[in-house]
């Protein structure tokens, strides 16, 4: 620690510097008063960061209470607890790159073609109606729509159930062309004792005309 003159004039120096400090803290606290430039910075900042983050926004946002308390933050709701995830967005490409393509531009411009949303894109509905309909048949999630029952999803992926009932078709398909192999033998078959029959008859009715009957 570095040791301070104690004379009178040293000290009533020092104190008047410490009381501009506490003063410049104090017209600065709050809605920006003193420093305008400053405050008008830190109010921007806000205004793009956290604005309307409150359940009873005032005239006043800085003094709200936000919705990120305690261990909660903006970062958190968007990467969860640690790092990891905004590491992972920092390549270059964003957290935008992450979720969509590079080419994807139905978010970047305006007009009918950029009006549809990601539920739109991935539901095919623009309103709610099709997740209420998933709700109003007893199902919880989207999954549950697509395999109806936990039971018929197991540790398999959406493509190992096509796959899957893919084989089976495959299955079907080979079990009827056996089938219909099998049929047309027996058919051919069939076809060849009819006709060894008839040949059988013709040669009884003519061995009966010869001995007259």
């Amino acid at each position: 620690m570095v040791e301070m003159s104690a004379t009178p004039a040293s000290i009533a120096a020092r104190h008047s510097v410490t009381e501009q400090a506490v003063q410049w803290l104090l017209d600065n606290r709050g809605g920006g008063e003193g420093d305008g430039e400053t405050a008008e910075l830190l109010k921007k900042l806000y205004k793009t960061m956290v604005l309307n983050a409150s359940d009873d926004p005032t005239d006043e946002p800085w003094e709200d209470t936000l919705v990120y308390t305690g261990d909660f933050s903006l970062h958190v709701t968007l990467f969860g607890l640690d790092t990891a995830h905004a590491k992972t967005c920092q390549d270059g490409k964003g957290f935008y790159s992450r979720v969509f393509s590079d080419s994807e531009t139905r978010w970047a411009g305006t007009g009918s073609y950029y009006a549809s949303s990601l539920a739109n894109d991935v539901l095919g509905e623009a309103s709610s109606g099709y997740l209420d309909r998933i709700r109003t048949q007893n199902m919880r999630s989207l999954a549950q729509a697509v395999f109806k029952t936990s039971a018929n999803i197991g540790s398999k992926t959406i493509i190992d159930r096509i796959a899957d009932v893919q084989a089976d078709v495959d299955d079907l398909a080979d079990n009827i062309e056996t089938e219909v192999a099998t049929i047309k033998a027996d058919i051919t078959a069939l076809k060849n004792r009819v006709t060894a029959t008839e040949l059988d008859i013709s040669s009884i009715k003519t061995r009966l005309s010869n001995a007259g009957i």
